[in-house]
């Protein structure tokens, strides 16, 4: 299935990009960063050690990459159960844990249809006050233009668009055996992947991600790449954001 057939009211795609960045945007270039700095954790994790670095509104979704649950055990005999990496063989568990399955992948993420002032407006107003230009895409031609790309280095591109359902799973693990919750599939991989918070909702995102083959799941040190030019021919408009 094409991707005018999978997404047939899906015309446009627009990247609200910073000023260093809108350029090089202008010209073709996608930086695809990876979930892990996405996700703000990194950022975090610098301050925390007193380093002072200032955090996008976009790069609070801790949830990025990641599948949750908050898992009760009464205190009952477990046994054969298993959630995300962690296997119980047998014994007696009581208490809450709260676990979670994480993806490290490099995605590039867009706003679905065309540039929309009110939405870059209600952007800025949420925190992301870095903001500085828009680039329209031909979205059908851009994910094209991705794959053919990709392929050079044996690799692929997924895109779809996002579902603002994420929630914790809540669930009580009574002592029944063969518990499976947050396994490595693909229900679990797009739960990560293509779902947030439903206070991300006015960002009305679509994303590709890129896929190494074999398929790998990146380190946290891992960085993000550039594809230089990938996009040009699929830029259709651009220009400033102005109140």
């Amino acid at each position: 299935m094409n991707f005018v057939e999978k997404f047939p009211k899906i015309k446009y795609l627009v990247r609200h990009v910073r000023k260093e960045y809108f350029t090089s945007h202008v010209a073709g270039d996608l930086f695809f960063d990876t979930t892990y700095n996405l996700s703000g954790e990194a950022a975090w994790k610098n301050n925390s050690k007193g380093k002072s670095e200032k955090i996008s509104a976009r790069l609070q979704d801790h949830m990025e990459g990641k599948a949750s649950g908050v898992f009760s055990f009464p205190g009952s005999v477990v046994k054969d159960t298993q959630i995300g990496g962690m296997i119980i063989e047998g014994g007696t568990v009581k208490g809450n844990m709260h676990l979670s399955t994480f993806y490290n992948h490099r995605c590039v993420c867009f706003s679905i249809g065309d540039y929309n002032k009110a939405r870059a407006l209600d952007f800025i107003a949420r925190g992301n006050n870095d903001l500085y230009g828009y680039v329209v895409y031909d979205a059908a031609k851009l994910i094209r233009l991705l794959y053919l790309r990709l392929a050079l280095t044996n690799q692929e591109v997924v895109a779809d668009q996002v579902r603002y359902d994420k929630s914790l799973l809540s669930k009580k693990i009574d002592g029944a055996s063969q518990n499976r919750y947050l396994q490595n599939n693909a229900t679990t991989w797009r739960m990560a992947m293509f779902s947030k918070p439903s206070e991300f909702m006015h960002e009305e995102e679509f994303r590709a991600i890129i896929i190494d083959n074999p398929w790998t799941n990146l380190s946290l040190e891992a960085q993000g790449v550039l594809l230089k030019r990938v996009a040009r021919r699929a830029v259709i408009r651009s220009g400033r954001i102005v109140p």
